[in-house]
C-alpha cells in the first residue's frame, strides 16, 4: 500500500480507499503474487483489466491525461540495482546506459516489466528505443511500444 501511495503521491490511507473502491467498481482486481526485490517476496499487485468494456469505454478519457514533468531532468548513467533482476545474466559492462542503451532497450521490450519500462522511457535514448523496435523477432505489440518509447523518450520530445 505504501509504495502505490508513493507512486501516486497521496497517502497511504487516500490510497487504500481508492484502491477499495475501484476494486469493487471492477476497474482493478487484487492478486497476491511473488516479486523479485532482491530476493523473492510476496506482495499484494493491482492489476488493470484494459481489455474490459469499462475500461474501454474510459480510454478516451484517460488519454488526455498528461504527465507531470520528471522533476531534475537527470538521466541515470547505469541500471539501477532494484532493475537487476532483468539483467540477471548481464556483464556488468552492459548495464552503462550510454555504451549498451540499445541493448537494455531490447532487454526491457522483450521482459515487459512495466517498472523497468517506465525507468528505461525515463532514462534511455530515443535512438536505444527506435534500435529494440527493429529487433527481429519482436511481437507486432512490443515493436510498437518500443517505438512510440522513442517518439516520446526525454530526448525526442
Amino acid at each position: 500500500m505504501r509504495e502505490a501511495a508513493r507512486r501516486a503521491g497521496s497517502s497511504p490511507t487516500a490510497t487504500a480507499r481508492s484502491l477499495a473502491r475501484l476494486t469493487s467498481a471492477g476497474l482493478i482486481t487484487q492478486v497476491h503474487a511473488m516479486l523479485p526485490r532482491g530476493r523473492a517476496t510476496e506482495a499484494t499487485v493491482y492489476l488493470v483489466p484494459f481489455a474490459s468494456p469499462r475500461w474501454l469505454a474510459l480510454a478516451p478519457a484517460i488519454a488526455l491525461v498528461k504527465l507531470p514533468a520528471r522533476p531534475g531532468g537527470k538521466r541515470a548513467t547505469r541500471v539501477p540495482p532494484h532493475r537487476l533482476h532483468l539483467f540477471w545474466n548481464v556483464a556488468p559492462a552492459q548495464l552503462d546506459v550510454a555504451r549498451s542503451g540499445p541493448f537494455i532497450a531490447r532487454r526491457l521490450i522483450t521482459s515487459f516489466d512495466p517498472d523497468g519500462l517506465a525507468w528505461g522511457k525515463q532514462n534511455l535514448p530515443a535512438s536505444a528505443w527506435e534500435h529494440a523496435a527493429a529487433t527481429r523477432g519482436l511481437e507486432p505489440a512490443k515493436r510498437a511500444l518500443a517505438r512510440n518509447l522513442a517518439r516520446n523518450a526525454p530526448d525526442a520530445l
